[in-house]
């Protein structure tokens, strides 16, 4: 008896999201796409003089850890984390713009 109820039951969710589905269609045939929204007004972007002199500003700093007291293997992961770091970085930057990289060489020189 108790499959029987699990049975009915599933055989309902599966009704309620075969009719949920339909009345999303029968709307949306009635009432169209959605009204396209305004696009954001566009991002001013800096100049990379203005980059330079914004750059400037900062001091560069080294920072050192201190990883001696890790075993060997630590150490070795800790490296590998760090390369993979620095490949999803260039990753990341590249998904954002395809430019990042001509920009960058922009602001570096």
């Amino acid at each position: 008896m108790q499959t029987r109820q699990i049975a009915l039951i599933a055989l309902v969710i599966a009704g309620l999201g075969v009719a949920a589905w339909y009345l999303g269609v029968s709307w949306r045939a009635d009432h169209g796409p959605a009204a396209p929204t305004d696009s954001p007004p566009p991002v001013p972007v800096a100049s990379a003089e203005e980059l330079k002199q914004a750059l400037a500003r900062f001091a560069p700093v080294k920072m050192e850890v201190d990883v001696s007291f890790l075993p060997r293997s630590e150490r070795a992961a800790l490296n590998r984390l760090i390369r993979a770091a620095k490949l999803m970085d260039e990753i990341y930057l590249r998904q954002i713009s395809e430019r990042n990289p001509e920009l960058r060489a922009e602001i570096a020189a």
